[in-house]
């Protein structure tokens, strides 16, 4: 912990901090924000009004309803009570800031009070405000006509191959219920790609294909309100297809009436080198419960599930050991033999060894084929994961064409007890995701080096041993905050981790009664 001048009585702010240990030293510069819980938690009392209008927009003249409620605020925000018979001068601002009305007000028994203004007229239209001397709320005055039709797209559901045409179908329907006919149609098309395999350019970086319009053109909507959009599905020939980029080629429209009334619209039409995709929800970081079932779907390029034969296979990286990452860009050209270089330092990666996606793969632990089912729920065996390290999941199938799909996902999974050497410089571990006062927490942490000195700040004092375990009580609702730092080899390695504590005893409860 980091002693104060004064008990409980820390700076707020440090420029630097030196480690020392006999002959050796470094210094982190930055600036270090301290929290003092002691302080945080200060029986400072500040007052906040919510203030809430019955609507965002209106119309010049209209009546502008709103309702407000005082609190008093204290112990850092985590005490909170109403102010009640208090007077508060509540103000009607234009959209330049200038006083339009005000009105004295007084709140009741539970703290909230009540009015109305009329929006202004004849005056700028734009965002105004009602404040009060603690709080505001914000709102549109506009003149504005309500529209009489809108504009939609027929529902995506086939696939679309690059270089073919496309042709996107929709409808100008009035609110009314009759269709629109005769209307001017403005249509551009826009495309844009992403890239959703990152392996597939990781080393080289993400390739760059900025926006383009590729077609434009006008149509006139027919006697049951439809219109027709057809555009060649060019791609991006700059990219490499081995990057597997998906391009979404945006239809945006705009119809005016025969009553000079315009309403626009828009759809996206996704394509690539293959028809299919495949989505999972395998996170970075794991445990191994959590991993015994997991979601494997297949969906065609425009979201919509289509049942595919896919294999899942599952294999353990090999860890090279823990080694200092680079401070500069990895050479073109190397002036040493990786062998001379391993010599002169071996605490030191020669090319990208530590980035676990230049990593070999292991042992095959696992494997398994299927046919992809709409809630997409696939198990593995949790017995997979029986050893803490960075694992690949590999998920392939074919599209309707025969093209090869490939989805690679790495996630490190940790588990106490475990007796391998830690993946990762330093981690922290909770048992559960989220607390309730009464309950306890048990918090790991790991690094990757033996007995590190650490430098830790904490929301709350805690002892010192792994896990440590804390008893959560009332005090802690907002949520518990922790930091760890060490230096190894001239490095600085450090991480963080929350326990979260909701404010669930203030939760609103809402029941439907007749």
């Amino acid at each position: 912990m980091l002693p104060g001048t004064e008990p409980n009585n820390y700076e707020w702010r440090l420029s630097a901090i030196t480690l020392s240990s006999g002959a050796d030293s470094v210094q982190l510069g930055g600036y270090f924000n301290i929290y003092n819980q002691q302080t945080s938690r200060s029986k400072n009392l500040s007052e906040r009004t919510f203030i809430f209008t019955d609507r965002a927009l209106y119309r010049p003249g209209q009546i502008i309803y709103f309702k407000g409620i005082m609190l008093e605020s204290s112990n850092g925000g985590r005490s909170n009570n109403v102010l009640k018979a208090r007077s508060t001068t509540v103000t009607l601002n234009d959209a330049n800031g200038q006083k339009v009305a005000s009105i004295q007000l007084t709140t009741n028994e539970f703290g909230s009070f009540s009015g109305k203004f009329n929006a202004p007229e004849g005056l700028l239209g734009g965002q105004m405000r009602i404040s009060n001397e603690s709080g505001s709320a914000g709102f549109s005055v506009e003149e504005y006509k309500r529209p009489k039709f809108y504009v939609e797209f027929d529902t995506l559901k086939g696939s679309y191959a690059l270089s073919e045409q496309v042709k996107v179908k929709g409808f100008a329907k009035a609110y009314a219920g009759n269709n629109i006919d005769g209307a001017a149609v403005k249509y551009r098309v826009v495309r844009q790609a992403r890239f959703p395999y990152y392996w597939c350019f990781y080393r080289f970086g993400m390739p760059s294909s900025p926006s383009k319009e590729i077609t434009s053109g006008i149509a006139t909507t027919k006697v049951d309100g439809s219109f027709d959009i057809e555009f060649n599905a060019m791609p991006d020939k700059s990219i490499d297809p081995k990057a597997l980029p998906v391009f979404t080629y945006t239809v945006y429209a705009d119809i005016t009436d025969i009553n000079g009334e315009t309403r626009s619209g828009n759809v996206g039409v996704q394509a690539g080198y293959t028809s299919l995709q495949i989505e999972t929800n395998i996170a970075e970081d794991s445990k191994p419960e959590e991993l015994k079932n997991v979601n494997i779907r297949t969906e065609n390029l425009n979201g919509i599930f289509t049942p595919a034969q896919v294999k899942v296979s599952v294999s353990r990286l090999e860890f090279p050991g823990f080694l200092r990452k680079r401070l500069w860009e990895t050479p073109d050209q190397f002036a040493m033999t990786e062998a001379a270089f391993k010599v002169a330092f071996p605490n030191d990666e020669y090319k990208e060894e530590s980035n676990y996606l230049n990593w070999k793969k292991g042992k095959l632990l696992h494997e398994a084929s299927f046919t992809t089912t709409a809630n997409g729920n696939v198990s593995i065996p949790e017995s997979t994961w029986y050893q803490n390290g960075w694992y690949v999941i590999e998920i392939s199938t074919k599209d309707a064409q025969g093209h090869d799909i490939l989805e690679k996902k790495y996630t490190h999974v940790w588990a106490p007890g475990k007796k391998e050497a830690n993946q990762k410089d330093i981690l922290a571990y909770t048992d559960k995701s989220s607390y309730e006062p009464g309950q306890e927490a048990e918090l790991w942490l790991a690094t990757a080096v033996d007995n590190p000195y650490l430098l830790r700040t904490s929301t709350q004092p805690y002892a010192v041993t792994n896990p440590i375990r804390l008893k959560i009580t009332e005090e802690d609702r907002g949520g518990l905050a922790y930091a760890w730092m060490y230096v190894y080899n001239n490095r600085v390695y450090r991480t963080e981790k929350t326990a979260n504590v909701p404010w669930s005893n203030k939760q609103l409860q809402v029941e439907w009664a007749t």
